[in-house]
Order: C-alpha cells, then sequence, then structure tokens
C-alpha cells in the first residue's frame, strides 16, 4: 500500500508539502491489493495488511494536514476477484466508520457490472475510458455534492 503515497508517476514519494492546500481527499484504494492478507482492525497501523496499510496512509495524511477531508470509495464490480473484492470493501466500511470518514459505495452506485463490463473497464479490472466518462465521473460527481455542494460543480 506504500504506493498509495506515491504521486501519479508512481516513483516519487507524497510529502506533507503535497497537502498543504488539499480540503478533500478522496481515496480510491485497494483495486491493486485483491491479494494483499486483508487482516483485521486490530492490526497495528502500518501492518502488512490492508487494514494496517489503509489506516496508515489515513494516519499520515492526516498528521500532514488535519484539516483535510476524507472520502473513501468501495472497490468495482469486477469479474474476477469478487471474493477478494467483497472482503476489501468490507474493510473499506469499517475503516471508514471507525475513522467517520463518508463512503462512496461505487460497487453500488457506479454502473458498472456484468452488463457493462465490455465497454466500462480495460482488462476486466480498470475501468476504461467510456466507464469513467459514463459511470465513474457522473456516480463520483453526484456523491461529492452530497457532501459539499458548493465547490463540487
Amino acid at each position: 500500500m506504500a504506493e498509495a503515497l506515491l504521486r501519479a508517476d508512481d516513483t516519487t514519494p507524497l510529502t506533507s508539502d503535497d497537502f498543504v492546500d488539499v480540503h478533500l481527499c478522496f481515496m480510491l484504494i485497494g483495486t491493486n491489493n485483491v491479494s494483499t492478507t486483508v487482516g483485521s482492525m486490530a492490526d497495528e497501523v502500518g501492518a502488512a495488511t490492508f487494514y494496517g496499510q489503509t489506516r496508515e496512509v489515513i494516519e499520515t495524511i492526516v498528521g500532514w494536514n488535519p484539516d483535510c477531508r476524507f472520502v473513501i470509495a468501495t472497490l468495482l464490480w469486477r469479474d474476477q476477484y469478487m471474493s477478494s473484492i467483497d472482503a476489501l470493501n468490507a474493510a473499506i466500511l469499517e475503516i471508514a466508520a471507525y475513522y467517520a470518514i463518508p463512503v462512496c459505495d461505487l460497487r453500488k452506485i457506479s454502473g458498472i457490472s456484468e452488463f457493462s463490463e465490455s465497454w466500462a473497464l480495460n482488462d476486466g479490472l480498470h475501468p476504461s475510458a467510456n466507464g469513467y466518462r459514463r459511470c465513474l465521473r457522473p456516480a463520483v460527481r453526484g456523491f461529492l455534492r452530497t457532501i459539499d455542494p458548493v465547490t463540487v460543480t
């Protein structure tokens, strides 16, 4: 999960300076963690489990910018790995409840399913341009408007 705190180029670590002016952090986490040990809330922050690593990301960013507001998203439907995805989504819901973070339940509201897979997912795992445009963008935008209707357009 250490890659969750890397820049989009996947090589440069993020630092506290990157979060100085961040007011909202939308966390899409877990897509590449389907083979990670899920663990439990009893795991220490930073433990080599999904729980430990996700909590480390949250606590690190809060340490950098306590005023940053979080939203965390559940994982999308996938043709493969559904038992792992369901376990990770359950973990996301528990972690979000623990930290009182709103959850954007993309599994339920994205419109990505076995019926849209052919055009919505590139590789059965990652959304295609059409998946983003037709499903994810409207779902996320609509959800964020419920969180912050003034600044989300």
